[in-house]
C-alpha cells in the first residue's frame, strides 16, 4: 500500500513562504509620489478656498441679518406694521411675510438695539441674546459690562464670571444658576431681601407690554432693596426718542 502524501502536502502549503511584492522601479515610484503630492496640494487649495468663501458668505449673512434686524426694529414701532398693511400688528407681519415667530423676531430686534453693527458681526445674534438674558437675570445694573464681555459678579457674594471667555452654552448655564440662586426657598432662612415671584412676574409683564407697544428692545429689571422697602424697577433698551414717546413728550 502506498503512503499518503496528504499530510506532507498540507505541511508544505502551510510552511510555504509568501512571495515578496516587487518594488516599483525608481522612475515609477518618483512619478507616483509626485502625483500624490499634486493631489494633496490640489485638495489643500480647494479646502482653503472653500474656507475663504464660507467666511465671506458668513460675514455677508451677518450683514444681511443686521440690516434685517434694523428694519424689523422700525416695523416693531407702534403703528408701523399697521401702516404697512398688517392690522394685526408686528407679530402677524413677521409670521406671514418672514415665517418668523414672535420670540425670534423680538430677540433679533433686541440684539440689534443693544449693540453696534461691528459688535453684532463679531458676536452674532445668539451670543448677544445669551448675554442679554444673563444681564436681565443678574441683580446688578451690568448690561453694558456683560455685553462687552467683562468679568462680572453673578449675585451679591456670588462667584465671578468671565463673560468674554465663556461659550454661549456657559453663559446660558450661568443665567440658570443666577435664576436658581435668586428664587426664594421656602425651606431656607435667607439673609437680607430678594425680589418676589410677583415682582419678577410684574417686570416680565411690563417688558412684554412695552414690546407690544413698539418698544421692541425694552428690558425691565427688578432690584431688591432693604427689607421692608419695595423693590426698584429699571427699564432698559430704549432710545431717547422712545423714552420721550413713552413719557408723552
Amino acid at each position: 500500500m502506498g503512503k499518503s502524501t496528504k499530510g506532507k502536502g498540507t505541511t508544505k502549503a502551510k510552511g510555504a513562504k509568501k512571495k515578496s511584492v516587487r518594488a516599483l522601479p525608481p522612475a515609477l515610484r518618483k512619478n507616483a509620489e509626485a502625483m500624490a503630492a499634486n493631489a494633496r496640494r490640489a485638495l489643500e487649495k480647494r479646502a482653503k478656498q472653500a474656507l475663504v468663501d464660507a467666511k465671506a458668505a458668513y460675514a455677508e449673512s451677518l450683514r444681511g441679518l443686521w440690516e434685517f434686524g434694523v428694519a424689523l426694529t422700525v416695523l416693531a414701532e407702534e403703528g408701523v406694521a399697521k401702516a404697512a398693511g398688517w392690522d394685526d400688528g408686528f407679530e402677524a407681519l413677521c409670521a406671514e411675510v418672514f415665517a418668523l415667530d414672535a420670540q425670534s423676531a423680538q430677540r433679533l430686534v433686541r440684539a440689534v438695539s443693544h449693540v453696534t453693527e461691528e459688535q453684532f458681526a463679531e458676536l452674532g445674534v445668539h451670543t448677544i441674546n445669551a448675554r442679554l438674558d444673563l444681564a436681565v437675570a443678574t441683580p446688578a445694573e451690568d448690561t453694558a459690562e456683560i455685553l462687552a464681555g467683562k468679568t462680572v459678579v453673578l449675585w451679591d457674594g456670588g462667584p465671578s464670571f468671565d463673560v468674554g471667555a465663556a461659550s454661549v452654552r456657559a453663559v446660558v448655564e450661568a443665567t440658570k444658576k443666577v435664576r436658581a440662586q435668586l428664587l426664594p426657598k421656602a425651606s431656607a432662612t435667607r439673609r437680607g431681601r430678594t425680589t418676589t415671584p410677583a415682582e419678577r412676574t410684574a417686570a416680565e409683564k411690563a417688558a412684554k407690554a412695552l414690546r407690544k407697544r413698539g418698544f421692541a428692545a425694552a428690558v425691565v429689571k427688578v432690584f431688591a432693596t432693604k427689607a421692608g422697602a419695595p423693590s426698584r424697577f429699571v427699564v432698559d433698551g430704549l432710545s431717547q426718542a422712545e423714552l420721550e414717546s413713552l413719557v408723552g413728550r
